[in-house]
């Protein structure tokens, strides 16, 4: 997880480099790649099996997959580990909107965003983006703008 995260960091700071991008795809499908064998052989891993920081990397290799249909597959498996208590309702809503977004379809929770020619993040499109506050708030998300202000804070970006 840190190697991903430390990854991703750098590469907020290497905008259009082509060689960096291919990179880290050649570091997600290789992380894609050992985890699906990983589901395979012990089955998908919840709470019970790996501490807080486990389920966080679990979900930061999913999220970060290339393979839309791993991540369809892997969504599967959260929600059932959410009904029994074993996911964390945040992943899921994220791994939701990721989903929408890769297939051209406007995300619930307005977590996915993208960085315009002036380096400010900001959301991409969004379903009934009248309430999309109230549908954070319902999950435990700061508020839309609170949240784009963080990102663009952590990211460095332009205001």
């Amino acid at each position: 997880m840190e190697r991903e995260q430390r990854l991703r960091s750098e590469w907020v700071n290497k905008p259009g480099d082509a060689r960096f991008a291919e990179h880290i795809a050649k570091i997600d499908s290789q992380n894609t790649a050992w985890l699906e064998k990983v589901i395979e052989e012990q089955g998908f891993l919840g709470l019970s099996d790996v501490d807080g920081d486990g389920v966080q990397a679990l979900f930061l290799l999913i999220q970060h997959s290339p393979s839309l249909e791993f991540q369809k597959k892997c969504l599967s498996y959260m929600k059932r580990a959410l009904q029994q208590g074993e996911a964390d309702t945040v992943h899921v809503t994220y791994l939701t909107d990721r989903i929408l977004m890769r297939e051209g379809k406007p995300q619930r929770h307005g977590t996915q965003g993208s960085s315009l020619e002036d380096g400010v993040i900001v959301p991409l499109p969004i379903e009934d983006e009248g309430h999309i506050n109230d549908r954070r708030k319902a999950i435990g998300l700061e508020q839309l703008e609170e949240y784009l202000r963080m990102m663009n804070e952590m990211y460095k970006t332009k205001k």
